[in-house]
């Protein structure tokens, strides 16, 4: 590979990350928001969307997060000659 990328940023504007939260948002399970008791979120999305990305030979990532919102960065290695 020539170290060719393609890199996808998704924000919102909503409050942000916490900094007691931000090194566990990946962690399966894990739910930044102890308020929600239902069972409608179950903490996995981010950690099935890191393992995905990985197991393209990419990356998932916070690029930022704060009062404005947060933005996630995934990187997904070019493959030259492959097609889908």
């Amino acid at each position: 590979m020539d170290g060719a990328a393609l890199t996808l940023q998704v924000a919102d504007t909503g409050p942000g990350i916490s900094p007691q939260s931000l090194p566990y948002i990946f962690d399966r399970f894990y739910r930044a928001d102890v308020s929600r008791t239902t069972k409608e979120h179950f903490g996995l999305g981010l950690s099935i969307a890191k393992e995905l990305a990985a197991l393209h030979g990419g990356t998932l990532r916070v690029a930022r997060t704060g009062p404005e919102g947060t933005v996630f960065a995934l990187r997904l290695p070019l493959h030259r000659g492959r097609h889908i």
